[in-house]
């Protein structure tokens, strides 16, 4: 059984027409965080996560204006050290 995980601005993530992550966003937050980095070769807004994770090789990709992880589950431990809040407008 799968997860997913949705990174947006909106309350609800499906409604993320008024706030979106932009792309250049996406971009310019893989480059800032030390535990992210880009792999073009499974697309152009694709990041690996190196971090602790139960899964070999966790992920985040962006589309339409939100972060995810669908198809292989992101599922951390706690403690972890991913933050997205100045991705979701959070200080």
């Amino acid at each position: 059984m799968g997860v997913e995980l949705y990174i947006t601005r909106a309350e609800f993530w499906a409604d993320n027409e008024d706030s979106p992550i932009t792309a250049d966003e996406w971009l310019s937050y893989i480059k800032s965080d030390l535990e992210l980095s880009l792999d073009t070769s499974q697309g152009d807004h694709f990041a690996r996560w190196h971090g602790k994770s139960a899964y070999e090789e966790p992920w985040l990709d962006w589309f339409q204006g939100k972060t995810g992880s669908l198809i292989r589950p992101l599922q951390v431990v706690p403690n972890n050290s991913f933050k997205p809040a100045p991705l979701c407008g959070a200080a």
